[in-house]
């Protein structure tokens, strides 16, 4: 009995060895951690130039850009299309800024396409009344298609515009200027804020 004893004895020293030595090789347990949390980033602020008319001191129009945030990101061409139609907040209209699009002019679609030798053209498709409500000379019927040109040009991965009414080409909105040609961005009559 002795002896199952002694022998009982080594079996558990000989278990206790062998278990620290593994714990002594395995080194310290690792230090609980905090479960990693990944904070989504917040969205940037998303916003499009869009250009509304200015009488200059001289009588002459000049377009004007003002900063609108994207109604929608996802389509951005046609949100920064419609803040056009939308025109100037009362606050911008007390400091000068005139609509340039005639009254009644809808969105009827904006649409990019890649064109071989001219890059991504915004195809601007907009309602009858953008013809029929044109009242005016040309000096405003280039400010008028240059506000559709310059707001929609001003974005991203679009290289010029095309301008289609009703879904077909136009020849021109008022008699004086092609409106059927591609439109690129015209810096010649913008003129910024602080500008004046």
């Amino acid at each position: 009995m002795r002896r199952f004893l002694l022998l009982a004895a080594l079996m558990l020293l000989a278990g206790v060895v062998a278990w620290w030595g593994m714990r002594a090789t395995q080194g310290p347990p690792p230090a609980p951690s905090a479960p990693e949390v990944i904070a989504p980033a917040p969205p940037a602020p998303r916003q499009v130039a869009v250009y509304f008319a200015r009488e200059m001191p001289d009588g002459r129009f000049v377009l004007t850009p003002v900063q609108r945030p994207l109604a929608n990101p996802a389509a951005p061409a046609t949100a920064a299309l419609q803040a056009l139609v939308d025109g100037p907040t009362s606050a911008e209209e007390r400091d000068g800024l005139l609509p340039t699009l005639p009254g009644g002019t809808r969105v009827l679609g904006v649409r990019v396409e890649q064109s071989e030798g001219d890059g991504s053209v915004a195809i601007a498709n907009l309602s009858r009344e953008l013809a029929e409500n044109f009242n005016g000379g040309s000096g405003w019927e280039e400010i008028v298609l240059y506000s559709i040109a310059n707001t929609l040009d001003a974005l991203a991965g679009v290289d010029a515009v095309r301008l289609q009414v009703e879904g077909a080409p136009v020849e021109s909105i008022g008699g004086h200027m092609a409106a059927n040609e591609l439109l690129r961005y015209n810096d010649r009559i913008v003129v910024r804020g602080q500008d004046r």
